[in-house]
């Protein structure tokens, strides 16, 4: 096989076409191997996405039986273990890296990095991570079963993208002037990076469900997976900072403009279903959350 190559604006849209880049060009490979490369390539492809400057390159490599998945971005910074425990909410890149990858590094290039992984064996000799595989098809297999019941797939693309474009900005308002560190730019991006890359680690299950159904131009999509209760307090206090964020893009001149009252709506049926249902409640479907 040849290198397969794709080049990808530094979107939350990449993550899924990341995903299906990685699908398609392990087309002949193992099913499990496919499922393990298509988490990889999600959780690096979200990291740059959310840390870094694009665009943000995904590159397939095959040697012999074993595959590298190469993710280029713009950024220089290597990514670091913050120290999350397996059933934390989010944050769990370099875990996944450490239990699924044969081996995986990061090396600085002339405009960023590049983060890479092989599966399922190493190439050129690298060094293995760590020994133990295990399946995280569901990530949190003691968590609380949370359902999105009728999710509306392009409105949630719609605000993931606000949401994302802010982040971005937020980040360079903070470069150019630290004193934000307390104000509403700093403090979201400092629980941002306590939590990690949010929402994104819902299970194997999950993310294929969303990917087939954004592959097929469907309206509507229900979500299954699981999430650890005591994470739910975290999920408030993040929803809490994005309506100050909001109220900050109503008041300060910014590329990024206010979310529309689609955005607002979907953020809080979304992230109140998960809460909700933590604390006992049944899902409410997204065709009946008032609006």
């Amino acid at each position: 096989m040849a290198a397969q190559r794709v080049e990808l604006p530094a979107d939350v849209a990449s993550c899924s076409i990341a995903r299906r880049h990685v699908q398609d060009s392990l087309a002949q490979a193992p099913e499990d191997l496919r499922a393990d490369a298509s988490l990889l390539t999600s959780e690096v492809v979200a990291n740059a996405v959310l840390h870094a400057s694009g665009p943000v390159t995904v590159e397939v490599v095959q040697k012999g039986d074993a595959y590298r998945i190469v993710v280029g971005d713009g950024s220089s910074t290597p990514p670091a273990d913050k120290g999350y425990q397996r059933d934390d909410a989010t944050g769990r890149g370099i875990q996944l890296l450490e239990h699924l990858a044969a081996a995986w590094g990061c090396k600085r290039t002339g405009t960023g990095k590049i983060v890479w992984f092989d599966l399922p064996i190493p190439l050129d000799g690298a060094p293995t991570g760590g020994a133990e595989r295990k399946s995280y098809d569901d990530p949190y297999p003691n968590g609380t079963p949370i359902s999105l019941l009728e999710a509306p797939i392009q409105e949630m693309i719609r605000t993931a993208a606000h949401y994302d474009a802010l982040y971005r900005e937020f980040r360079l308002i903070l470069e150019l002037d630290p004193s934000g560190l307390e104000a509403v730019p700093g403090r979201l991006l400092s629980l941002i990076d306590e939590l990690g890359s949010s929402f994104l680690g819902v299970g194997r299950a999950a993310e294929e469900t969303w990917d087939s159904a954004v592959a097929d131009g469907r309206k509507t999509v229900d979500l299954h997976f699981r999430f650890p209760p005591e994470a739910a307090p975290a999920v408030v206090r993040y929803n809490q900072l994005l309506d100050e964020a909001d109220e900050y893009c109503q008041r300060a001149e910014l590329l990024t403009l206010a979310p529309t009252e689609e955005a607002v709506t979907v953020r809080g049926w979304a992230f109140g279903q998960v809460v909700s249902q933590c604390e006992g409640e049944p899902p409410t479907p997204w065709s009946q959350w008032p609006r």
